[in-house]
């Protein structure tokens, strides 16, 4: 919740909001990060072949199917079912983010791509995928994201 905000599931995910612009800029390839301990120059953080976000998806999935187990415990899981399901709506609006950017890992030598991963889209188009992954389920989501066209870096 550090990085999403204790709002998470309970805002719009529109363009200012922080899960929104996170998800987006991640779909797009815009996330720098030097520290990145896989390569050290290996830099732009973008998702490493397009299967991560089917992985990540089947993850908030499993996560919602088990936390529906633990919710009468008395010490309840401080992610929310409702937010599994949000956080997977950003996934999977991030994985057709990334199918359209088709967005660069960084160089060899760790600097960013030339040209940098931005305006490859508009942000009308954005918010128009966006519009698409709002309100469905986990089912619809996963069919959703089996009709995306795969890009890997």
């Amino acid at each position: 919740m550090k990085y999403l905000g204790n709002s998470f599931g309970n805002e719009e995910f529109v363009e200012g909001s922080k899960p929104f612009d996170l998800f987006s800029h991640f779909g797009q390839g815009i996330h720098y990060d030097p520290r990145d301990p896989r390569k050290p120059n290996y830099c732009m953080h973008v998702m490493d072949g397009f299967r991560g976000y089917y992985r990540w998806h089947r993850f908030n999935w499993i996560a919602f199917l088990l936390q529906l187990n633990f919710d009468n415990n008395p010490n309840p899981i401080p992610f929310t079912i409702i937010r599994w399901l949000k956080l997977d709506t950003l996934v999977g609006m991030a994985a057709e983010i990334h199918s359209k950017a088709k967005p660069k890992q960084s160089d060899e030598n760790g600097n960013p791509p030339n040209p940098k991963n931005r305006d490859a889209l508009t942000i009308h188009e954005i918010e128009t995928i966006a519009s698409k992954w709002n309100d469905l389920d986990f089912d619809q989501i996963e069919t959703r994201l089996a009709t995306l066209t795969p890009y890997p870096p």
